[in-house]
């Protein structure tokens, strides 16, 4: 098992800390999936690249959501079931649907 550092704006490089900014505005806390990308910045950037594309689709939050806790339930990742909880709570996804 790697031990992954998880970054902040203080610790993370120039490039790294604009990733982070841009979660923190966006959901107002940043996950730590964030914080670890941040060391790759190529990572990070491809990662926000293509969930903001996914928020371009014609799917409402509330399916987009459901999607997505799909795939985390599906690869048993609690951590992603976790953290998309508390987005889609944040998107105003109904309680019915997320939990």
């Amino acid at each position: 098992m790697f031990d992954f550092d998880i970054h902040n704006k203080d610790t993370a490089s120039k490039e790294g800390a604009k990733s982070i900014d841009k979660v923190l505005k966006k959901f107002g806390f940043v996950p730590n999936i964030i914080g670890v990308m941040a060391e790759a910045l190529a990572t990070a950037t491809s990662y926000l690249a293509l969930a903001d594309l996914v928020e371009t689709t014609s799917f409402l939050d509330t399916e987009i959501q459901t999607v997505l806790m799909t795939i985390n339930r599906f690869h048993e990742c609690t951590y992603c079931m976790a953290a998309h909880s508390v987005i889609a709570e944040i998107k105003n996804v109904p309680q019915s649907v997320i939990y």
